[in-house]
């Protein structure tokens, strides 16, 4: 399943932007496997309700772009993870900002 969201930031330059979004990821223990200089791709581990996610942030100056998809392509039914990820992230982002 795919679950997108977007985030309006505060902070005004993509660096800010990115430096905000490690700092969010290591409280929420996202690990990021690649990353370029407006975009991260990071992963979520397997858990009890899901097998992992593949995250991917996009950053274009103030707006900040999240997509999630689980890792098992296979999945038929949603257990909802992707959305309440979302939700984790803007709130510790907007805790952070």
């Amino acid at each position: 399943m795919l679950t997108f969201s977007s985030y309006k930031s505060r902070l005004k330059e993509v660096k800010e932007n990115i430096d905000l979004i490690k700092k969010v990821l290591t409280i929420l223990d996202w690990k990021i496997a690649k990353e370029t200089e407006d975009r991260l791709e990071c992963t979520t581990s397997i858990s009890f309700s899901s097998f992992g996610e593949n995250i991917t942030i996009s950053i274009f100056k103030d707006n900040i772009n999240i997509t999630i998809e689980s890792k098992v392509k296979i999945t038929v039914a949603d257990s909802g993870n992707g959305n309440l990820l979302i939700k984790n992230f803007i709130e510790e982002l907007q805790r952070q900002e």
